[in-house]
């Protein structure tokens, strides 16, 4: 028996692949990340370096 491909991709299947980190401060969650990131080919987003220059630019802005 053989399948048909439909050319339509599930749900599931389309969807990302994320990870998140989550602990408390300097606790590592950075270079976990980052390796993580590495070893498994996956893009690294640092939303703890997105937040402090959000609160930079919040900060010069006045």
């Amino acid at each position: 028996m053989t399948r048909r491909s439909t050319g339509r991709t599930s749900a599931r299947a389309a969807a990302p692949f994320v990870v998140a980190i989550d602990g408390p401060a300097a606790s590592g969650k950075g270079t976990l990340a980052r390796r993580v990131a590495e070893r498994f080919n996956l893009a690294h987003l640092d939303t703890g370096r997105l937040y402090r220059a959000t609160a930079h630019l919040v900060l010069a802005a006045g």
